[in-house]
């Protein structure tokens, strides 16, 4: 495919500029969801879902580091909360109204320490 594609190859192979376009996906999110006309889309709850799960997991990752741990997703002592993210991402992702926002903005996130959102980010909102 690298041959055939070649553009491709590039924006495949270019993992940092993935993980800091998807740390501005998160952060655009986060703004977008202080909007009092985006929160009435039908939606936005599966995106408050998503949200929810990313903050317990990013969260369950964060204590595992305090303690000693890892807070990489992908390290063999945080297999449970990989499989669990995993699993939770794929029941989201098969809802009607939420499946093209994952397909398009969530569906290739793996919780990288650099898209960490901020723990105060959605204050009141869940």
């Amino acid at each position: 495919m690298r041959a055939q594609y070649p553009a491709w190859a590039v924006q495949f192979d270019d993992f940092g500029s993935s993980t800091r376009r998807l740390g501005e996906v998160m952060d655009g999110f986060v703004a977008g969801l202080q909007d009092e006309q985006l929160l009435q889309r039908p939606s936005t709850r599966h995106v408050i879902d998503y949200f929810e799960l990313r903050m317990y997991v990013q969260e369950r990752l964060q204590e595992r580091d305090a303690q000693g741990g890892s807070d990489n997703i992908r390290a063999r002592s945080n297999e449970d909360l990989l499989l669990y993210w995993e699993q939770s991402k794929e029941q989201l992702s098969l809802m009607p109204e939420f499946s093209a926002i994952y397909d398009r903005f969530f569906e290739r996130d793996s919780l990288a320490r650099q898209t960490f959102i901020d723990e105060d980010a959605f204050k009141g909102l869940f």
